[in-house]
């Protein structure tokens, strides 16, 4: 009698403080089943869906009475092949055709059944997507692409094209975002995975893997992104070739025939060759014209720019040798090197000839002693306008970017043009006298090295 009464105690004192917290009091729940299942305007007289799509019945459900506590829904397809539920009330149409949904609520088997239609899309359906083949890498200052362009897409229809609507999405949003137009925007260095699926169509998504880099172009020397004139000193050679040419910034600190280390450091100074010097290649001085060097010493002019001109073994002769040149490039601290660029000594017809248009081999160095190959067999970076010379022939003074794989650091870098290789001119048109002249020199007007970095 005592616990009964604690209970009874208890149960008034739970009520009390649940009547704050919108609890019924005593007496007031009803606890009627549920007599009969009620379906909106949605349900009622069928329901049609278009094949691929999904609804959720819950919402567009109720049970009479409005104050039965035991509603929880089950569902049950006629042809799960056609139109299947979750247990969460999420119709899929998944194939073209016909079923009968039930609908149960609470316990006592109280039930109710609707008509569903799955019919065909309004457009002609995908039956198959892929990107076409082309570029993976994007500089990060192209700023967006347009994937839609780059990918195919097919359908069953032999004389039109799938019109069925395409989803696209970014696996690195932080990296790149896309929209609904398939126009990816970049927004940082780094990978993402592109996928474009069909939206209704149960095909095969595309998927692409993009890499987003950034060229850096190092400094040679302070104020070189400034392009400030360097002034030329020196009235003789020894002048000349001595003279403080870095400013604290990269050296040429060697160059010579390969297999004749007499020539090491050493041009034809008394021959009259254009602008020769030897760390023109780094001084930021342009070619403005094609005036020869002034004086038997082979000094540049002083209004002109300058230009690394190296005599090289055979000299106009068309010779298939072993023997060639190397240089090599001291940038004063390690770094990636994986893309160098030159600047041409004039685009005039016999200057054309010694432009440097292979490389065989390039290797790097941190002691200037042990090298390693990091790329050979480097061409296609100072093309020409025409596949054969003729007077329309254009020859740009500056080539484009020559490529090639290379992640590891190095201080130096050495340079190697070999003679059977025919690292100088052009040479695919050999009935054409002129447009196969090999030159008697290598001539560079300014080197640039850097790398494509795809890390901030």
């Amino acid at each position: 009698m005592k616990k009964t009464a604690l209970y009874i105690l208890a149960a008034i004192a739970m009520i009390a403080v649940s009547c704050n917290d919108n609890i019924p009091v005593t007496g007031s729940i009803n606890n009627a089943p549920v007599d009969q299942v009620v379906f909106d305007e949605t349900l009622s007289s069928g329901l049609e869906v278009m094949l691929g799509s999904t609804v959720s019945l819950p919402e567009h459900i109720s049970a009479l009475p409005l104050d039965a506590t035991n509603t929880a829904q089950r569902y049950e397809s006629s042809d799960p092949s056609v139109a299947d539920v979750s247990d969460q009330g999420i119709l899929t149409a998944l194939k073209v055709g016909e079923c009968i949904i039930t609908v149960y609520i609470g316990m006592d088997g109280i039930n109710a059944e609707f008509p569903v239609t799955v019919v065909k899309p309004p457009y002609i359906s995908i039956t198959q997507l892929s990107f076409k083949a082309g570029e993976n890498e994007y500089d990060i200052e192209t700023g967006s692409v347009d994937m839609k362009k780059r990918l195919y897409i097919g359908s069953e229809s032999l004389t039109e094209d799938a019109n069925e609507p395409v989803m696209f999405s970014s696996s690195n949003e932080d990296v790149a975002t896309i929209d609904s137009d398939g126009i990816l925007t970049i927004h940082k260095l780094g990978e993402t995975t592109v996928t474009a699926a069909a939206e209704v169509s149960d095909v095969h998504p595309a998927t692409i893997d993009l890499k987003f880099f950034r060229w850096i172009e190092y400094e040679r020397f302070p104020g070189d992104r400034e392009g400030k004139a360097r002034e030329i000193m020196g009235n003789t050679a020894a002048q000349w070739n001595g003279m403080p040419h870095t400013d604290g910034g990269w050296e040429l600190t060697e160059f010579c025939w390969i297999n004749d280390a007499s020539k090491k450091d050493q041009w034809n100074s008394s021959d009259v060759q254009r602008n020769c010097y030897r760390y023109a290649m780094l001084d930021g001085r342009y070619i403005v014209n094609r005036t020869a060097a002034s004086g038997s010493a082979g000094l540049p002019t002083a209004s002109n720019g300058t230009a690394f001109v190296y005599q090289r073994p055979g000299g106009n002769s068309q010779s298939l040798e072993t023997d060639g040149v190397y240089f090599i490039i001291d940038m004063k601290k390690s770094q990636a090197v994986n893309y160098f660029r030159t600047v041409n000594i004039s685009n005039h017809g016999d200057d054309r000839a010694v432009f440097v248009t292979r490389i065989s081999e390039i290797q790097g160095s941190n002691d200037n002693s042990a090298w390693e190959t990091i790329a050979t067999g480097i061409e296609g970076f100072n093309a020409r306008s025409t596949p054969s010379h003729t007077a329309e022939t254009v020859y740009p003074l500056e080539s484009g970017k020559a490529l090639f794989d290379n992640v590891k650091e190095y201080r130096y870098i050495k340079f190697i043009l070999k003679q059977k290789d025919r690292c100088y001119g052009y040479f695919n048109n050999p009935s054409d006298a002129n447009a196969d002249r090999t030159g008697n020199a290598m001539q560079i007007a300014e080197l640039y090295m850097g790398c494509k970095s795809y890390t901030e």
